[in-house]
């Protein structure tokens, strides 16, 4: 009763003794976290001191020697970079800026590559476009991509070119991506003139044109080409060839060129170039290969050095896909 009374008469005391018991508590518990975050603090400090320390101790801390590495290394990769790039100089376009434009230079192009084919002795279809039917086909041109246009043109006549300075037999047909709206809009119509699922390949680095060509050779012609196009500054890459016979039966002849007297060579370069063309034979003592004993012949010997020899083969129809990679900023 009396122990009652006296907690009765000092609880307000209990009560304030009670609450700093709690703030002490508190107090010490706030204490604690913050000793520990400032422990971590410390800790995370020394580790970030040991870091600095150690990379002020490596061997890529700058100095004389190392800034001669940088040096040498930004020399190699620059002179990488210039190999690259000269793999992959844009082939010389002129671009059209309008539709009269690029008709009257496509025109004139074709003119030229069917005035050098033809003195060639090349043969083409009828009436062959170069891939361009739909162009040649319209009186007014969307203004769309006509650089495109103009850089498809510019490779066609390189393409042209090339196949053309390797004496090919024939040439049955290019194809290319469609590269504007007139082009879409023509691919039911002219099939033979584009490579269907494709267009012109962009992205950061720059554009790749795709083609296909289909051209009559002969094995060493082949060769040939496939050197030229390796040895091409023009980022020309061949993605796939496929070689078949051309016409049943079809025999050509070659000349697998050697090192003798030069006029028994001058000789038989006319007779290859008139078998060719399907010449020889007429006047026997004009065009067909030197008879025996002939002035400027070599004399069979051990020691006679062979100035051609004549291969007879098949003739090839050869379809082969290529890119021709454009660089930006190049």
């Amino acid at each position: 009763m009396q122990a009652s009374q006296a907690l009765q008469k000092n609880l307000p005391l209990v009560l304030s003794l009670a609450v700093v018991i709690l703030a002490l508590a508190g107090g010490a518990y706030y204490l604690y976290s913050r000793i520990a975050a400032e422990s971590e603090a410390i800790t995370q400090l020394e580790q970030k001191i040991q870091e600095y320390n150690t990379l002020l101790q490596m061997d890529p801390f700058p100095n004389k020697e190392n800034i001669e590495k940088v040096q040498k290394e930004a020399q190699r990769l620059e002179s990488f970079v210039s190999k690259v790039v000269s793999k992959f100089k844009p082939v010389p376009a002129e671009i059209a800026n309008a539709p009269g434009d690029f008709k009257s230079m496509l025109e004139s192009t074709i003119y030229q590559m069917n005035q050098l084919l033809s003195s060639k002795g090349i043969q083409t279809p009828t009436n062959f476009n170069y891939s361009f039917s739909v162009q040649r086909s319209l009186l007014q041109l969307d203004t769309n991509q006509l650089d495109r246009l103009s850089i498809q043109l510019a490779h066609i006549k390189l393409l042209t070119t090339l196949l053309a300075s390797n004496n090919v037999y024939g040439i049955y047909g290019f194809k290319r991506v469609p590269a504007t709206t007139n082009d879409f809009n023509g691919l039911g119509n002219y099939t033979s003139d584009f490579i269907p699922d494709r267009k012109v390949e962009t992205n950061q680095f720059g554009e790749v044109y795709q083609y296909e060509l289909s051209f009559k050779c002969s094995t060493m012609e082949l060769v040939k080409i496939l050197n030229d196009l390796n040895r091409s500054p023009y980022g020309i890459v061949v993605k796939s060839i496929s070689v078949e016979p051309a016409e049943a039966g079809e025999i050509i002849e070659s000349i697998e060129s050697g090192s003798s007297d030069a006029a028994y060579n001058e000789q038989m370069a006319r007779y290859q170039m008139m078998m060719r063309y399907g010449l020889a034979g007429r006047g026997r003592g004009r065009f067909g290969p030197p008879p025996p004993g002939a002035p400027g012949q070599p004399e069979t010997s051990q020691t006679t050095n062979k100035v051609g020899i004549v291969i007879q083969e098949h003739a090839l129809r050869v379809t082969m896909r290529l890119n021709i990679i454009q660089l930006k900023g190049v």
